[in-house]
C-alpha cells in the first residue's frame, strides 16, 4: 500500500429533531452536544500534520424558527448521509483513509427484513434529523453495512466513531441527555432503499454475521457485529459510545456546552499532546474508558476492528497489555483502582509498577509509582502506593505493570543433574549459568528439594531418537525442561549449552510455561458463586439458534471424529449482561482470543439474560496427536481480558522502546514482551459471584 494516500472525513452532527412522536408516545427530542462534538473534531483534523483532503460535514444545529439554520444539502437527513457515503466511496481510491463520526441518535426500529429477521424482528439504526417527516426514514444496520462493506471492498482504510447510543433510558438530571429514544419505534416507514436492494443487503449482512437467519427479536451485539465488514480486520477500526445494552450519554464538561462523552474524551486525550497520536486504537480506548466510566458507569466504550493501528495511521504496533488505573482515591495513603482482579487470578500482595498512559520506554525515569494490592474482587483491585518515583500525577487510564506476583503463583524449579552424563560436561556450570541468569522474584524461584519442584531442568545429550523429536543433531548437548514427574516437556528448537544465551532463553520458556499453565488453572473455586452453573455452552457442527442450552451439559472433553466447520454456541441464563472472552490455549503455548480471529468482532461479546450467541472456530479441525482447550471467561463487570493472551513459546511482539539500560529493566522488557507481562492466573481462593469460566479440551 502506498504511503502517500489521500484522508477523507464524513461527519454528521444532529441536535435538531423534527418533530415525532413514537409508539410509546415518546420522542427523539434535540439534542445539544452533538454539532459541537463535530465541530471539534473538524478544528481538530484541520490541526493534523496531514489534513483530510476533503471533509464532507452534514449537521442540523438546534432550531431558529423550527428549523435548522444549515442549507438543505447540509442537513443530515437519511438522504444526504446515504449520498455522502456513496460520495467518499467514489472519489476515494484504494489506500486512502476514511475517518466517519456520528454524533446523534441511535435507534431500534421494527424491521423492513421480515423475510431474515422475522415479523417481530428489530433493525437497529442511526436516526437522522427528519425522522420525524412524513417519509423521513432510518439509516439501518443492513444499509450502514452494505455502505461500509463498499468502502472496504474498494481497499480504503476505515475509522468509524459512533458517539450514540440503541438502549436509550432516562438521565440523572437536567444537565446531561442520553442519545437513544430506549424504545422499539413500529412507526410504518418507507421501504424502499437508496442503498441497495434488499436482496443484496440481506445477502451482504449474512455474508458478515455468518447466519442465514436471524432470530426474531434478537438484539445486543448484533448491530456492532454486522456493521463490521467480513474482512474488518485488514483496515477497519471501529470504536462506539457504549456496549449494546448501554446507553451514552452528553453533559456539559467543561463550561456550560455539551459534548458526548466519547467525543470529548477522544479530543481530551489527543489534543493537547501530538506525541498521543503515536498510540493504537486500543491504547486509545484503554485510556478513555475509565474515564467515562468514573462519571458514567453504564456507558462503557466498545472498539471492534484493527486495534493496534496507530491512530490516524497505517503502521501496526502491539498494544502493551498492561493493566489500567481505573480510579484514584485519597487518603492518609493513596489508594489506586484497577481494572483487573480475580478473574486475572490476582491475589492480595502482587505488586504493580505504574507508567504513564502512552508510555513508549518503559525505563526506571518513566515510572510513576510502586502499588500493592489489599483488596481484590472479582474483576477489579484495589492497591496502595509504596512508593513514589515522580511528580506527575497518577491519572485515570495511566498503565500498571506487574513487577512482583503473589507467591502462591510462583513456580518452583529444581536443577536436576543427570547421572549419565560424561565427566568431561561441567553440567554444575552449565545449571548455575541457568540459576543466575534470573535477576528478580518472577515467575520462578529456584529450589533445592525435589519434592518441592513444579518443573525440573537438565543437561542433556541428544541420541538419534532424542535429536529426532527436537530436530537438532545427534550428541547436541542441550538444556531439558521437564515437568513435575520428570518427563520432558518438548520444547523447539533445542537450547544447546555451548551457545550464549541459552541459559537466558531457559529461564524465559520457564516464565512463559508457568503463565500458561496459570490460564490453564484458572477456575472460580466459590462452590456457592451465583454464577456457577448460570453460563452454557456447546461445541457443535450444526449450530441451532432455537436451542436452549443447558449448562449441566457443558463438555469437558471432546473428541473431533470428522473435519467439519465447528461452531462454538455460548447462552447466558444469569439474571444481568455479562462479558464473555473465549481462549484457545494451543498446543505452541500461546493463548489468543477466539474472537479476536472472527471477523466482525472484538474481544469481548456481552449477552443479555437468555441471550445466545453462536462464534465460529475457523480453525478447529481434525489433526492426529493434536490438542486444544478452550476456555470461556465471563464477568458481570467491564475488565481486561487481554490480560490472559500468551503468544507463542520463544515468539514476541517488539513494542516501541528504549534500549534496556541495566539488567533489571532488561528483564523488565523480556516479560512484557511476551504480552501480556503479567497474566499471573492461578485458583483465586476468595469466593465471588462475578465471574467465572467455563473450559473444555479438544482431542
Amino acid at each position: 500500500m502506498e504511503k502517500q494516500s489521500s484522508f477523507y472525513a464524513l461527519l454528521m452532527g444532529i441536535n435538531y429533531y423534527s418533530p415525532n412522536t413514537l409508539p410509546n408516545g415518546s420522542s427523539y427530542k434535540s439534542l445539544k452536544g452533538c454539532v459541537r462534538d463535530i465541530n471539534q473534531v473538524e478544528d481538530f483534523l484541520n490541526q493534523l500534520a496531514t489534513r483530510p483532503n476533503k471533509i464532507v460535514k452534514l449537521t442540523a444545529s438546534n432550531p431558529e424558527n423550527n428549523s435548522p439554520v444549515e442549507p438543505p444539502e447540509k442537513l443530515p437527513t437519511y438522504e444526504n448521509i446515504v449520498k455522502s457515503f456513496q460520495h467518499i466511496t467514489q472519489i476515494a481510491n484504494p489506500g486512502d483513509r476514511i475517518y466517519i463520526h456520528y454524533s446523534g441518535h441511535g435507534g431500534r426500529a421494527k424491521t423492513i427484513y421480515p423475510e431474515y429477521k422475522g415479523e417481530s424482528g428489530q433493525d437497529e439504526t442511526l436516526v437522522p434529523t427528519d425522522i420525524g417527516n412524513e417519509n423521513g426514514r432510518y439509516l439501518r444496520d443492513l444499509e450502514f453495512a452494505y455502505l461500509l462493506q463498499q468502502m472496504v471492498d474498494k481497499q480504503l482504510q476505515v475509522t468509524v466513531v459512533l458517539d450514540s447510543c440503541h438502549s436509550g433510558g432516562t438521565t440523572r438530571g437536567e444537565d446531561e441527555d442520553v442519545r437513544g429514544s430506549g424504545i422499539v419505534d413500529n412507526t410504518v416507514r418507507p421501504l424502499e432503499s437508496l442503498v441497495a436492494s434488499s436482496e443484496k443487503l440481506i445477502a451482504n449482512w449474512q455474508n458478515i454475521t455468518g447466519q442465514t437467519q436471524q432470530k426474531a427479536g434478537t438484539r445486543s451485539s448484533v448491530f456492532m457485529k454486522g456493521m463490521l465488514p467480513e474482512d474488518a480486520k485488514k483496515g477497519y477500526v471501529l470504536l462506539a459510545a457504549c456496549r449494546p445494552h448501554e446507553a451514552a450519554y452528553e453533559c456539559a464538561f467543561e463550561g456550560t456546552e455539551r459534548n458526548g462523552a466519547l467525543t470529548y474524551w477522544l479530543l481530551k486525550t489527543l489534543t493537547p499532546d501530538p506525541s498521543k497520536l503515536m498510540i493504537t486504537y486500543q491504547m486509545l480506548q484503554d485510556y478513555i474508558k475509565p474515564n467515562i466510566n468514573n462519571q458514567f458507569r453504564q456507558q462503557t466504550p466498545m472498539l471492534i476492528g484493527e486495534g493496534d493501528r496507530l491512530i490516524f495511521g497505517w503502521e501496526s504496533i502491539p498494544s502493551e497489555y498492561t493493566a489500567n488505573v481505573t480510579d484514584i482515591k485519597t487518603g492518609k495513603k493513596q489508594r489506586i483502582e484497577l481494572n483487573v482482579g480475580e478473574l486475572q487470578g490476582l491475589e492480595r500482595g502482587a505488586e504493580f509498577t505504574l507508567y504513564p498512559f502512552g508510555t513508549t520506554s518503559f525505563s526506571t525515569k518513566q515510572q510513576l509509582a510502586l502499588v500493592k494490592l489489599i483488596s481484590v474482587q472479582g474483576s477489579t483491585s484495589l492497591g496502595e502506593v509504596q512508593t513514589v518515583f515522580s511528580e506527575q500525577p497518577i491519572k485515570r487510564g495511566d498503565w500498571a505493570m506487574l513487577t512482583l506476583v503473589s507467591s502462591n503463583l510462583i513456580r518452583k524449579v529444581y536443577l536436576l543433574e543427570n547421572d549419565t552424563l560424561p565427566e568431561e560436561i561441567n553440567q554444575q556450570v552449565a545449571l548455575q549459568n541457568v540459576k543466575t541468569s534470573i535477576f528478580m522474584k518472577t515467575w520462578i524461584e529456584f529450589v533445592d528439594e525435589v519434592e518441592q519442584a513444579d518443573y525440573f531442568v537438565r543437561v542433556t545429550i541428544l541420541d538419534a531418537e532424542k535429536a529426532a523429536k527436537y530436530q537438532a543433531e545427534v550428541n547436541d548437548i542441550i538444556y531439558e525442561v521437564c515437568d513435575n514427574t520428570q518427563t520432558p516437556i518438548l520444547l523447539r528448537p533445542a537450547l544447546k549449552v555451548n551457545e550464549s544465551r541459552s541459559a537466558y532463553n531457559v529461564t524465559k520458556r520457564l516464565i512463559h510455561l508457568s503463565k500458561y499453565q496459570a490460564v490453564e488453572n484458572l477456575k472460580n473455586h466459590d462452590p456457592c458463586s451465583e454464577m456457577g452453573d448460570k453460563i452454557a455452552v456447546r461445541l457443535t457442527a450444526q449450530p441451532d439458534p432455537n436451542l436452549v442450552l443447558n449448562s449441566a451439559e457443558n463438555p469437558t472433553e471432546i473428541t473431533i471424529t470428522e473435519n467439519k466447520t465447528y461452531s462454538l454456541e455460548i447462552q447466558n441464563h444469569y439474571s444481568q449482561p455479562v462479558y464473555v472472552a473465549v481462549f484457545n490455549l494451543q498446543p505452541n503455548w500461546a493463548i489468543s482470543s477466539v474472537l479476536s480471529e472472527t471477523p466482525g468482532r472484538g474481544m469481548v461479546i456481552s449477552l443479555d439474560p437468555k441471550q445466545k450467541e453462536t462464534i465460529p472456530l475457523p480453525n478447529l479441525e481434525k489433526k492426529e496427536n493434536w490438542q486444544n482447550i478452550y476456555k470461556v471467561c465471563v464477568s458481570v463487570d467491564d475488565t481486561n481480558f487481554r490480560f490472559l493472551e500468551l503468544p507463542p513459546l520463544d515468539q514476541q511482539k517488539q513494542p516501541v522502546r528504549d534500549t534496556p539500560k541495566n539488567p533489571l529493566e532488561q528483564l523488565l522488557q523480556e516479560m512484557t514482551a511476551e504480552q501480556p507481562p503479567d497474566r499471573n492466573v492461578t485458583p483465586a481462593p476468595l469466593p465471588s459471584s462475578r465471574w467465572t469460566v467455563v473450559q473444555f479440551t479438544v482431542n
